[in-house]
């Protein structure tokens, strides 16, 4: 499998991974761009994903794309997190893998993953528990990307935009350095670790990130605090194979266009090597998943539900 993981680092320094995904998600490309962006070059990590398909698969990594046997029920779902369509028509198993509460009850027990429990709007002690707690609480749909829905919680009060995808209530991790949010984005393909890079941002609805190198550094932090940002206008490299280049108008702005920062992020080498192991770890465990034995995804229940009515 190609997977995409996004980490956090917690201002004790210490590895969480905050959620998997699966399909031919981003990374490669921020990789590539970023390299560029400090070293004025490519780098070749295409050719180490080519690589890795034709000995596993004996397939250039397009083809191998576009014979999951998932792709098209999973384009389609895609389309239904981001509101295009109201229901899905027909779900594949491995699409119980897009419910984070599934991902946290697989890997967990495995991996440091941020503490999280199911929201219930109804229980009102749930977040002050949560607040004693940690001292902040994120709230994050149970099924969604991009972002989209996330919010911070340090006292009780809610925006009330909880209405028809559950969430979840989760531990919230400060990461970040030089006053930027801060999270890392690593790809696996068959359980080999491909590549790493950071994610800034200047909260967490900024419309901009900036993808930035990273370096073994003895400390967390950016080389360069006033960096310059570089613009890659070009359409992703993940866009142009998943979508042989003919990209829904909706992702336009997220498949289509980067900003880098020319810079780059240091991370002590044990922190550099722990993530690539947790990335080869749950590589593995993904590949050796039989999907049909994952529970329910919440999805799967509401389909279900609307056909009995």
């Amino acid at each position: 499998m190609y997977l995409g993981l996004d980490f956090l680092l917690s201002d004790k320094k210490e590895i969480f991974l905050s959620e998997v995904n699966i399909g031919l998600p981003g990374g490669a490309f921020e990789y590539d761009i970023a390299h560029k962006a400090v070293f004025s070059r490519k780098v070749d990590v295409f050719e180490k994903i080519e690589e890795i398909s034709q000995r596993n698969f004996r397939k250039s990594f397009r083809d191998y794309i576009h014979s999951l046997p998932f792709r098209k029920e999973l384009k389609e779902f895609k389309f239904f997190m981001d509101r295009e369509i109201t229901t899905p028509l027909k779900l594949h198993p491995v699409l119980r893998l897009e419910d984070k509460w599934i991902q946290y009850n697989l890997l967990s027990k495995k991996i440091g993953m941020p503490y999280t429990e199911l929201f219930d709007f109804s229980d009102k002690e749930q977040i002050e528990r949560l607040l004693s707690r940690f001292g902040a609480v994120a709230l994050k749909k149970r099924t969604g990307r991009w972002g989209k829905g996330f919010e911070v919680l340090k006292d009780r009060k809610l925006s009330g935009a909880m209405i028809d995808i559950p969430y979840l209530a989760q531990e919230y991790v400060t990461s970040k350095t030089d006053n930027y949010l801060l999270s890392i984005r690593t790809v696996s393909f068959e359980g080999e670790f491909v590549c790493m890079s950071g994610d800034l941002s200047e909260s967490h609805d900024s419309k901009w990130r900036y993808i930035v190198f990273i370096k073994a550094g003895e400390k967390v932090l950016l080389e360069n605090k006033n960096f310059e940002i570089i613009d890659f206008e070009e359409m992703s490299w993940e866009g142009k194979i998943w979508y042989d280049g003919k990209i829904p108008e909706h992702q336009r702005l997220n498949l289509v266009g980067d900003k880098v920062a020319k810079t780059f992020l240091l991370l002590p080498n044990d922190i550099i090597e722990g993530i690539k192991k947790i990335t080869e770890d749950v590589g593995k465990i993904y590949m050796n998943l039989d999907f049909s034995e994952l529970p329910e995804a919440w999805f799967e229940q509401k389909i279900k539900g609307k056909n009995k009515k």
